[in-house]
Formats: C-alpha cells, sequence, structure tokens
C-alpha cells in the first residue's frame, strides 16, 4: 500500500499541487475580493467630483466621431481656464409624443437624477425642453443672469410657469454658430439650454452659461 506523506515530508513542488488541488477555489474567490476591494480604494483615493454635471438630452451622437463630446467638453475647459472633470450623460432620450418603454426609463432616470440634486445644466432639444418645463424642472433663470443679460436675450428666451404660478424664463435658445454646439455636433436642429434647482459649483456654471449663451 502506498504511504502517504505528511506535507513536510513533500518537496516544494508536491506542496504547491497539493495546495492548487484542494484550495484553487478559495484562491479564487480570494484573488477576486481583493481585486474588488482594491480598486474600490483606488477609485474613492484618485476620485474627484465633477465641477460641472451636463444632462445632454437627446442629444445626437455622431458614429463617425465618437469623442466629440469629450473634445467639446475639453474645449469649454482650456477656453476658461478651468480644470477639474465635467460629467455629462447622453443616454437620456425620449419622445415627447411617442414615449415608449425606453423612454419612460429614460426619464425616470432624469426625475432621480433632478430631484437628487445630480446635475446643475440642461441641454436639449427645444421639443424635449419644453417637455421638461411642464414637469417643473427648470428655476427662473434670474437665479443666474442678471437682468441686463435676461434683457440682452430676450428674443431667445424660452418661458414656462414656475410653481408659483407666475411665468419667467428658463431656458436661452443657443446660435447655430455657437462653439459648444460645432465642437461637439449633438444639436443640429437647435438647442435650449438651463439650469438645475440644486447647482453644485455656481462659478462653473456661470462660465459654462456665458460660453454657450454668447462664444
Amino acid at each position: 500500500m502506498e504511504q502517504i506523506k505528511s506535507f513536510k515530508e513533500m518537496t516544494w513542488k508536491e506542496r504547491f499541487s497539493q495546495i492548487w488541488e484542494y484550495y484553487r477555489i478559495p484562491i479564487f474567490v480570494g484573488i477576486a475580493i481583493f481585486a474588488v476591494v482594491f480598486s474600490l480604494i483606488k477609485h474613492f483615493v484618485t476620485y474627484q467630483e465633477p465641477i460641472l454635471n451636463l444632462a445632454m438630452v437627446n442629444a445626437y451622437i455622431d458614429d463617425s466621431k465618437p469623442t466629440a463630446i469629450d473634445d467639446g467638453i475639453q474645449l469649454f475647459l482650456e477656453d476658461c481656464q478651468l480644470e477639474g472633470e465635467v460629467s455629462y450623460n447622453t443616454s437620456l432620450y425620449f419622445q415627447s409624443d411617442n414615449l415608449s418603454g425606453d423612454a419612460i426609463t429614460a426619464l425616470t432616470s432624469l426625475d432621480v437624477m433632478t430631484s437628487s440634486g445630480a446635475l446643475d445644466v440642461y441641454l436639449s432639444n427645444e421639443d424635449g425642453f419644453l417637455f421638461l418645463c411642464d414637469r417643473g424642472y427648470f428655476p427662473d433663470l434670474s437665479t443666474v443672469l442678471t437682468k441686463e443679460e435676461l434683457d440682452s436675450l430676450e428674443d431667445r428666451l424660452v418661458y414656462a410657469k414656475l410653481e408659483d404660478g407666475t411665468k419667467a424664463p428658463v431656458g436661452v435658445r443657443l446660435k447655430e454658430d455657437c462653439k459648444f454646439l460645432k465642437a461637439t455636433g449633438a444639436y443640429p436642429d437647435g438647442c435650449v439650454v438651463g439650469v438645475s434647482y440644486a447647482q453644485s459649483n455656481p462659478d462653473a456654471i456661470e462660465k459654462f452659461l456665458t460660453y454657450v449663451i454668447w462664444e
């Protein structure tokens, strides 16, 4: 009968083979747990809060130019001499006259992000923007623009009723030659910009509005 060696009597190769035979699943599990923990630690150590959070509603994405929006945002940061990350979401697509399952999902996501204060600025085609106006998304633009600035934009303003029943400017139609729109190509049929009630970085919001409205 074959005599079973004790662990101490085994060669290093035999020890490794035995460990691998009996413990390879726990080893794999341990490695996977370590990788997840390391990834989370790295994320929280290196993560920087975005200086601006954009909702790009009904944005057009040109498959032949996959980096166009990133390039446009980088151009904004460079032109305004800002440092930091700009977060944006382009998965928010719906047609107000045809609210399918995907559209309802997009609107639900937008509702959640809006109510949680996760967004600063909204960009949308006009039809989508007006639909969101009816859902009470936007505050009076006088909270971020002066009366003189609003007066100069009178023919480009979009109005909506606020919660108190008063009518106020809540959006601005951007010009076709807007530098950001030309760089991103996201709104070939026109775009309206508005802000959220929750504004995490007023300075970056003001700079972005100035950039897309007047440059």
